[in-house]
């Protein structure tokens, strides 16, 4: 088993910041798409990616542990996430 690195507990009311930040990542990196800044769009993508699913975690787990996310979506196809925490 591994270690977990880099778990931080996180108010769940946190998440909206999180969320905020992703759409900014997301916003830019259509920006650099049309001035076909490639490389910098999939930077930006790829740190959108994240700052959602840091915003999924705080959700459904209250802490920041990115394979949490792994765990989220797995039990989402296996229908065991049965209703949406109360926001």
């Amino acid at each position: 088993m591994t270690k977990q690195r880099g778990v931080k507990a996180v108010d769940r009311s946190k998440f909206r910041e999180y969320q905020r930040v992703a759409q900014h990542f997301y916003d830019a990196a259509k920006d650099s798409i049309d001035l076909e800044y490639w490389t910098a769009a999939a930077v930006l993508i790829v740190h959108a990616a994240i700052a959602y699913a840091d915003a999924l975690c705080i959700v459904y787990f209250i802490q920041k542990y990115h394979v949490q996310i792994y765990h989220l979506f797995k039990n989402y196809e296996q229908r065991q996430i049965m209703n949406t925490p109360n926001l």
